[in-house]
């Protein structure tokens, strides 16, 4: 069985393993190398386009992740429109 058909099998048989991906756009300072967006959302090296969604969270959060991306969306719309 070719690996597409595998894989396809495997996440449709339990969706739930695969949802709330955090963590693959992280945020951090200007001397983490790892770091994609800066604190405000801002994507490193692109003018003009913010971030404020699971994806920049530095590390897998222990509570909800909703509650978390609705902290972090209004902390950067509130760090943007204030400055």
């Amino acid at each position: 069985m070719p690996l597409h058909d595998i894989l396809s099998r495997t996440i449709s048989a339990d969706p739930a393993v695969y949802g709330r991906s955090t963590s693959t756009v992280p945020m951090g300072g200007p001397g983490d190398p790892w770091a994609v967006v800066d604190s405000v959302g801002a994507v490193k090296g692109v003018s003009e386009l913010r971030v404020a969604d699971a994806s920049i969270i530095p590390e897998v959060p222990s509570s909800t992740t909703k509650a978390t991306v609705i902290m972090v969306a209004e902390h950067i719309c509130q760090r943007v429109y204030a400055g």
